[in-house]
């Protein structure tokens, strides 16, 4: 549990941008990206379970022509269910022609003989996770493609860079196209408020609290000063903003207007 003085902290951070401090959304916003004749998914949502409505998913991919099995290249930024969840589910490939593209930390972590979270936070049911996950990568071995730090993929398009702290193999995508780019920063925040406001807070998911803030104040820091755009898995729809710097110690998530052209 936070202390006191920390949770007045963040109650009033929340109040004022106007979110309600008891009732916070957590959003999932999944990327899909076209680059000539590849088709490239950027993570995968909880996929078809129990308790989970994953038609969403299919029926977006449908307004713009694409099927599952369009999909060429899927990255995958970590193991958490609500990432991986979309790609395996009952022994079954869902994305049956897509290259899973993951760092060897992730997979080296999951299938170790002990996964280590005694750093963690969490109190669900981790042995029942570590079955899961493990039942996933055996699922998607086939189509398995594992990577270090700095691996680059499609002529240089994608950059896949290792993010510590969620997970031990958390990783971020730099995408480019030309003379722009886009940092799909994953988990780095779960929160447009929270975690912004204050680098140091954590949520009870990160395997690893210290590392996945060290890893966030290096990478927010980063990027509030290139002025960069980022892409938010869990950030506010569409997930597209920029950081910068509050005028504090922390940073402010500065949403990117978006339109619809008929």
């Amino acid at each position: 549990m936070w202390p006191p003085d920390e949770r007045a902290e963040m109650t009033k951070a929340l109040v004022a941008v106007g979110e309600r401090p008891d009732d916070m959304t957590l959003y999932v916003n999944i990327l899909l990206l076209r680059k000539d004749k590849e088709v490239i998914l950027v993570d995968a949502g909880f996929g078809p379970h129990k308790n989970q409505n994953w038609g969403w998913l299919a029926d977006a991919m449908d307004t713009i022509g694409i099927e599952f099995k369009d999909v060429t290249h899927a990255l995958l930024s970590h193991s958490h269910i609500d990432h991986i969840g979309g790609l395996a589910s009952g022994g079954k490939i869902l994305f049956p022609n897509a290259a899973v593209h993951v760092l060897k930390e992730e997979v080296d972590f999951w299938r170790g003989k002990e996964p280590d979270f005694s750093k963690s936070h969490r109190t669900d049911d981790i042995k029942q996770m570590i079955k899961n996950v493990r039942g996933s990568f055996d699922t998607l071995q086939p189509n398995l493609v594992i990577h270090k730090d700095g691996d680059q993929i499609l002529d240089g398009a994608i950059t896949i860079i290792a993010a510590p702290g969620h997970t031990d193999g958390h990783a971020i995508f730099r995408i480019k196209s030309e003379s722009e780019s886009l940092l799909h920063v994953s988990d780095l925040a779960h929160n447009h408020v929270l975690m912004l406001e204050n680098p140091n807070w954590f949520i009870d998911f990160d395997h690893n609290p210290d590392a996945a803030i060290a890893t966030r104040k290096k990478v927010f820091a980063e990027i509030a000063a290139t002025k960069e755009r980022a892409f938010g898995f869990h950030l506010p729809w569409p997930g597209l903003g920029v950081v910068a710097p509050n005028g504090r110690k922390g940073y402010q998530w500065i949403p990117a207007s978006h339109r619809w052209d008929f």
